[in-house]
């Protein structure tokens, strides 16, 4: 993400789906991915408290039940680049984490961006994950490895009084 983004209406959106893990006995952190440095110290607290969640850096092994929120400036795509996050990557971190959430703004426009939604959980499947999407003006990919988990935040998320039709899996 990059800094002068911070306290956005998409931070607020973060924080809906950091305090659903919460109240699933979660432990969630976030990887904001910065492209730039922070702007200050405070800006840095603040983004934590906002978002309800604790830095990646503070990763505690003893905790049973770990999320990990990615913020990437762009979204999710293939390869790496300081501006997505790869398929790959989010495999290799839910080694780590029971569920993911990234930004993903990464879609091309003029396209039909369900069939990109489409595309994009297919490729997740190939690396053994399960996915879900938040489909709005903001879009976020859920990930894990454990569909029974995804399952869980799904009904928390529909129970929170998020419109089912907003979460989108793979047809």
């Amino acid at each position: 993400m990059h800094p002068m983004w911070f306290g956005d209406s998409y931070d607020i959106v973060k924080r809906f789906f950091t305090e659903a893990l919460t109240s699933l006995n979660y432990k969630v952190y976030v990887d904001p991915m910065l492209t730039e440095s922070w702007g200050s110290k405070q800006d840095e607290i603040n983004y934590y408290k906002l978002l309800n969640a604790f830095p990646i850096s503070h990763l505690d092994s003893e905790c049973i039940s770990k999320a990990l929120l990615i913020d990437p400036d762009t979204g999710v795509k293939d390869g790496n680049s300081k501006h997505h996050v790869s398929f790959q990557q989010i495999s290799e971190m839910l080694g780590l984490f029971d569920i993911l959430i990234s930004f993903d703004q990464s879609f091309s426009r003029g396209v039909d961006h369900q069939n990109q939604i489409q595309n994009k959980l297919a490729e997740l499947e190939k690396f053994g994950c399960h996915g879900m999407f938040y489909d709005s003006h903001a879009r976020f990919l859920f990930a894990s490895k454990n569909v029974v988990l995804l399952n869980e935040l799904e009904s928390r998320l529909i129970e929170n009084g998020l419109p089912n039709r907003r979460l989108i899996r793979k047809a």
